[in-house]
């Protein structure tokens, strides 16, 4: 089983010469963190690249990191021209915090964060979609099943909804072959 972001190429990188399903786990929305009231006028990926704005960054390696890597490399953009791309830090609650002291204009991150954070407020931009990809051969034995049913089924979903800032609308559901 292998556990990732979104749906691409990759899992037929990671899985060669096998057949997989891909199971929809969870979405989340990534965005800025950004002041109360967007007081820089943070809209927009090229926000970031606005005089003055000083971002807060996500660890090499985290998922948000590499999201943000992504896009600076679709762009042909350096990523050593946006202020504070050096600023590393730790985790999505941590990159707010610098945003709410004052110490970062802008930080990506997590909705969820967002609202474990007071004094930021959340600009989406993306919607993050995590699968679960299984080895097709293996679908049909009991512990997969008790998997896919407890993932299906209204308790689970009721009892992970508390967690909020994350959509398990379609988890359980397949929603591919690779």
């Amino acid at each position: 089983m292998v556990f990732t972001r979104t749906t691409s190429p990759k899992e037929r990188r990671l899985l060669p010469g096998h057949r997989c399903v891909i199971v929809n786990l969870v979405f989340r929305n990534q965005g800025f963190y950004v002041a109360p009231g967007n007081p820089k006028n943070m809209r927009s990926w090229e926000s970031l690249f606005k005089p003055g704005i000083v971002m807060a960054n996500r660890e090499k390696g985290s998922g948000t990191r590499i999201m943000l890597d992504e896009w600076l490399r679709s762009m042909n953009a350096d990523a050593h021209s946006i202020q504070g791309y050096g600023h590393e830090e730790m985790s999505h609650i941590a990159v707010a915090s610098a945003v709410a002291r004052g110490i970062a204009d802008v930080g990506i991150g997590t909705e969820k964060a967002a609202q474990q954070v007071s004094g930021v407020d959340f600009i989406p931009l993306k919607k993050e979609r995590y699968d679960l990809v299984f080895y097709k051969e293996d679908m049909d034995k009991p512990h997969f099943q008790t998997l896919l049913a407890t993932l299906r089924s209204p308790e689970f979903k009721h009892e992970v909804s508390g967690l909020g800032g994350y959509d398990f609308s379609s988890c359980g559901e397949i929603v591919g072959e690779v």
